[in-house]
């Protein structure tokens, strides 16, 4: 790259003005065109190029911060701003919504659009909820029971840690992987001439999907 030809420059950087790769890429001279055979790059592809040029074509592996591409709005992202602690906002709700600064945050920004939270779900609803997300199933009639009894602080933790630790939770997202590992295999006998387009694939996929969370809403919010 550094060496064009003649031993000119194939490059210059900060100058894409005076650079061969630009002038090639962009069919500007007759006698010099990359790719050859009237395959030009589209409009983007150049831009890319350009835009590396005028950055000083740092090399990605030495220079990978200067190859961003972010401009000054990008970088005001939140996701690009150093981790902090942010203050914790107050909110006007009553405090039985209030179980940890997260739900500061959750209710702050439902009052900041003029909504209230919803009424507190009761013990045997929250449980149902969360047995049918995490493993598909009910709850015992025992594991009702047992909640109910419970009045501790932890009781709902743990609730949540038997859940997660059910081999029944295993069982209800190891299908989704499952079903990953399925479409890698179709892909492969696609590209032989086998199985069903991909595009169909997928959209069956996504439908299956659907229907799952759709059962899910449906079951749980009849709690």
């Amino acid at each position: 790259m550094p060496q064009g030809r003649r031993h000119r420059p194939g490059r210059r950087p900060g100058n894409p003005e005076k650079s061969l790769l630009i002038k090639a890429i962009s069919y500007k001279d007759s006698d010099l065109q990359m790719p050859p055979k009237g395959e030009k790059l589209s409009e983007e592809d150049i831009t890319t190029l350009t835009e590396w040029i005028t950055m000083g074509a740092p090399d990605p592996r030495t220079s990978v911060g200067k190859l961003t591409g972010l401009n000054d709005k990008a970088r005001s992202h939140w996701a690009y701003q150093p981790v902090k602690k942010p203050e914790v906002p107050s909110v006007k709700a009553s405090k039985i919504y209030i179980k940890n600064e997260i739900d500061n945050f959750i209710v702050a920004k439902l009052e900041a659009n003029g909504f209230q939270p919803s009424h507190l779900a009761s013990k045997e609803a929250l449980l149902r909820r969360a047995t049918y997300d995490l493993t598909g199933l009910p709850p015992t009639t025992h594991e009702v029971r047992e909640f109910l009894i419970d009045s501790s602080a932890k009781a709902w933790e743990r609730v949540v840690d038997r859940l997660l630790a059910s081999p029944h939770y295993g069982e209800r997202w190891g299908r989704y992987l499952a079903r990953q590992r399925s479409l890698c295999r179709h892909d492969r006998r696609q590209s032989a001439g086998q199985g069903l387009p991909l595009r169909l694939r997928l959209d069956l996929s996504r439908l299956g999907h659907q229907s799952l969370h759709t059962t899910t809403w449906r079951t749980t919010s009849s709690s």
